[in-house]
């Protein structure tokens, strides 16, 4: 184009510059010229004059249009200017220049760029960027208003990771913000606000940036009311979040102080709800959201005001406009407007958050009847909006006492199996738990899933190398296992056999062995014939059971092994049958004992290296063993006999001493079961003489006269009764 032809061939500065400023002038405003310009490469001749700093008109003007190009203009535009490192021409620029106007130009040009919906995520808190860091802190103390407002609020965009926040309060930026703040004026200015953003990004999330504050500041929380008491709403909110940021780190040891913070934070938050401003009532939502993260009595107070009917009224207003906001079509991913697109971010993410750990919260979600308003923003193209939708449905299923109707709607479940079917992210994790958690809520639910073929997309789910997916498809299976019908663990194994499922025993995962555990164990429970289902197999199961009880017992005093929480899901209750049924025996076997003992060890030399397990995971692995044995024994007297090996036995044994009230009464039910009478009266003497010759009963006395518990030592001396039985 001819203006860029002019930049590039004229020599005079002077010429050069009038060029400039009639770029700025044909684009500013104009979306299709700065796309023009855009696509001419005007971008890349811009960083050129800006990094060469030989004049600075043109540098300002250069630092101005790059400044436009950021304004209102689409995401793919502004990653064009990221492309052509525009932003990083624009920080050079305020670390070089010694004009403050020139470097108010780059700092207001960032600005913009910072606020778009695509902004840099060029680290400016490296340690090869110390000096713009340095640079930055020193402009917070700037004598020109404008600067030290442009400083701060980039400190409160470009200051987002730990890391980051870390290297700018060690730099003593803090000391810069906090000057700003407490020259106060008659009102309140864009700098109080752009430095009262900036403390609260920094604490947001991070306790130890809000310790070193509260610290640093023993009157914030003075000076936050301050600001409310006598400002705009926007400082209202940004107080708020500061507020709440330090109750959440418990930084606030003045008690007064703490009991005014969570009296009369909420109202406020509530009260904002009613802003006529659309972006801020849009971030109120997550402020909310923060609050109730706090505690107990936070959720109680907002479950109690009227914070969800509100927000419920602002989502629903929405869905009316979608012209302004959005419109859903019936079979394709919701179309979103920029406001919209916010707006519907923050409501979900609030949602979420209430949904997550508070029943009183989740009811008053169900009361609202939005779960069915919600479930077609799961198809948004928008990554963190279907994710949290995905989440709210999960949390809602979490109840099994109380859980919202709508979740048993066709509408609902087409459209969850149509998003797992085809999503590949995180929200297909989030489905998978979703089914999980819904077939533990009714049978009527499990039938549904099964009819609607879930069993066939876990099943391809087990091998996925997506450890989150692959666990979680695992889990849902076991759950689908838990109380299922003869028929539904048919169509199980015609679409994992046992000799695949037995491949995953031997994974190095606990978790993933402990819900492969659970499978077999709900599998074994329930009618006798179920349970003989796994007689064809059962001594191939018997081995790893062995190596399991031992691996166990190894772990337990591996005091080396320590590893990460996984996220809490539905477990399966630990119920028992003690349907006994006795059929043909055969010969039991101690063989292979030296075998299973090495094997075990290995599996704890890899367990070592993991860091997705932690102690409770050893433990419930060993409780749907000990509980597999338990239904296992349930069988017909072939079953039980294959069970009587030494290493299960005496590993049982030590078990029954282990201190875990839950553990030893998976042991003791064990007994019960493995001494239950059968109709061959020879066969039942044979088997509990058998067991008796293990010593269990004196183990089993020393429980009932020993033990704390009144029900375990009830249990045991069940259990006694039961192998002492006179039979005729």
């Amino acid at each position: 184009m001819q203006y860029i032809e002019e930049i590039k061939n004229e020599p005079e500065p002077e010429q050069q510059l009038q060029a400039l400023r009639r770029i700025k002038n044909y684009v500013i405003g104009n979306k299709i010229h700065k796309k023009q310009m855009m696509e001419n490469g005007i971008v890349k001749i811009l960083v050129e004059i800006i990094k060469k700093n030989e004049d600075e008109r043109r540098v300002t003007e250069a630092a101005t249009i790059l400044g436009s190009f950021a304004c209102s203009t689409t995401r793919a535009e502004v990653e064009g200017l990221i492309k052509e490192r525009a932003d990083i021409g624009l920080w050079e620029l305020v670390l070089k220049s010694k004009n403050e106007k020139v470097q108010e130009s780059a700092l207001r040009s960032l600005k913009i760029m910072y606020q778009s919906a695509e902004p840099p995520e060029h680290n400016v808190y490296s340690e090869e960027n110390a000096a713009v860091v340095e640079t930055l802190i020193k402009m917070l103390s700037s004598e020109r208003i404008k600067t030290r407002e442009l400083a701060a609020f980039l400190v409160a965009r470009s200051c987002r990771t730990d890391s980051q926040k870390a290297v700018f309060i060690s730099k003593g930026g803090v000391n810069g913000l906090l000057s700003i703040l407490n020259e106060r004026a008659i009102s309140a200015s864009k700098s109080h606000e752009a430095a009262l953003d900036a403390l609260a990004s920094l604490l947001h999330e991070n306790a130890d940036c809000a310790r070193i504050v509260a610290a640093k500041t023993p009157h914030i929380v003075a000076m936050a009311f301050s600001f409310m008491k006598d400002s705009s709403n926007v400082f209202k909110l940004i107080s708020s979040k500061i507020l709440t940021s330090l109750l959440k780190a418990d930084s606030i040891s003045n008690e007064k102080d703490r009991a005014k913070v969570e009296t009369r934070l909420l109202p406020i938050l509530v009260k904002l709800l009613d802003d006529s401003d659309v972006v801020l009532r849009s971030e109120v939502p997550r402020a909310i959201a923060a609050f109730s993260q706090h505690s107990d009595k936070a959720r109680k107070d907002i479950a109690e005001s009227n914070a969800i009917d509100k927000l419920v009224k602002i989502f629903s207003d929405m869905l009316s406009k979608p012209d302004e906001f959005v419109e859903i079509p019936q079979d394709t991913p919701p179309v979103l407007t920029n406001t919209g697109a916010q707006i519907i971010s923050s409501f979900l993410f609030s949602v979420q958050i209430f949904s997550e750990n508070s029943d009183d919260l989740r009811r008053k979600i169900s009361d609202a009847k939005i779960l069915l308003k919600i479930a077609p923003f799961l198809r948004a193209n928008i990554p963190d909006i279907a994710l949290n939708t995905a989440k709210i449905i999960r949390n809602l299923t979490r109840s099994t006492k109380q859980f919202d109707p709508a979740l048993s709607d066709d509408f609902l479940l087409d459209l969850l199996f149509a998003v797992f079917r085809q999503s590949h992210s995180n929200t297909k994790e989030i489905i998978c738990i979703i089914f999980c958690n819904m077939s533990l809520l009714s049978l009527d639910f499990k039938n549904k899933l099964f009819e609607k073929d879930l069993l066939q997309d876990l099943s391809s789910l087990i091998d996925s190398p997506v450890a989150e997916l692959r666990l979680n498809a695992f889990w849902a299976l076991k759950n689908m296992l838990y109380r299922a019908s003869s028929q539904i663990k048919q169509k199980f194994l015609a679409q994992i056999p046992f000799k695949k499922l037995f491949s995953f025993l031997s994974s190095s995962e606990t978790q993933i062995r402990e819900q492969v555990f659970g499978i077999l164990r709900n599998f074994a429970s329930g009618k006798v014939d179920d349970v003989q289902m796994i007689l064809p197999v059962q001594e191939d199961l018997v081995v790893f059971i062995e190596k399991e009880l031992i691996f166990f017992m190894d772990s337990t005093l591996n005091t080396n092994s320590q590893e990460k929480s996984n996220e809490m899901k539905i477990e399966i209750p630990n119920e028992n049958s003690n349907q006994i049924s006795n059929e043909n025996s055969i010969q039991i076997s101690n063989e292979n004992s030296n075998q299973i003992q090495t094997d075990s060890k290995m599996i704890l030399e890899k367990e070592k290296t993991l860091k997705t397990t932690n102690p409770q995971n050893h433990k419930n692995l060993a409780l749907n063993t000990i509980y597999l044995i338990s239904n296992l024994s349930t069988g017909n007297e072939q079953q039980k006999i294959l069970l009587l090996k030494k290493n299960i036995i005496d590993t049982l044994n030590k078990l029954l001493f282990f201190p875990d009230d839950e553990i030893q009464k998976g042991v003791i039910w064990c007994f019960i079961n493995l001494s239950w009478n059968c109709p061959d009266q020879e066969m039942t003497k044979k088997r509990i003489n058998e067991l008796k010759s293990f010593g269990i009963v004196p183990n089993l006395q020393k429980i009932v006269s020993s033990h704390k518990k009144t029900e375990i030592q009830d249990l045991a001396k069940k259990a006694i009764n039961k192998i002492e039985i006179k039979l005729k």
